[in-house]
C-alpha cells in the first residue's frame, strides 16, 4: 500500500501544470509551461529542479533556507532531506553553467542558498 500511495503522489506531482508567463531575470528566462531554462542556450529542467529555481529566482534578495527549500519544493516527500536540496542545487548550477548564464547559486550544504550575480539584481 505505501508503494501504490507513492507512486500516486508521484504521477500527480508530475502532472501538475505551471501557467503564466516566462519568470526573466537578468540574463535567465524561466518558461513555466516547457521547463526550459535559457541563456544563451536553453536545457529543459525537471520538475524538481524547476521548481527549486523558480522559488530562487522569485525571491532574488532572500537567502532560503534549506528547511524553506524543502517546505516549498518537496513537500509531499517527507522522505526528502537536506542532502537532497544540495543535490539539486548541484544539478542546477550545472544547468546555469551550461546555459551560459552569468547567474549563481551561492550557498553552503545544510545552509541558506539564494541567486547571485546579475538574475539576482532584476
Amino acid at each position: 500500500m505505501k508503494e501504490l500511495l507513492a507512486r500516486v503522489r508521484a504521477m500527480t506531482r508530475r502532472s501538475r501544470t505551471w501557467s503564466g508567463e516566462p519568470l526573466r531575470r537578468g540574463d535567465l528566462t524561466l518558461a513555466p509551461a516547457t521547463f526550459a531554462l535559457s541563456a544563451k542556450n536553453t536545457v529543459r529542467l525537471s520538475v524538481k529542479e524547476f521548481e527549486l529555481l523558480h522559488a530562487l529566482l522569485s525571491n532574488p534578495d532572500a537567502a532560503l533556507s534549506t528547511e524553506t527549500l524543502l517546505a516549498r519544493v518537496w513537500r509531499e516527500e517527507p522522505e526528502a532531506q537536506a542532502d537532497t536540496v544540495w543535490l539539486y542545487v548541484s544539478y542546477l548550477r550545472g544547468k546555469l553553467r551550461a546555459v551560459g548564464s552569468a547567474a549563481g547559486i551561492e550557498g553552503e550544504r545544510g545552509g541558506s542558498f539564494r541567486l547571485k550575480g546579475e538574475a539576482a539584481h532584476e
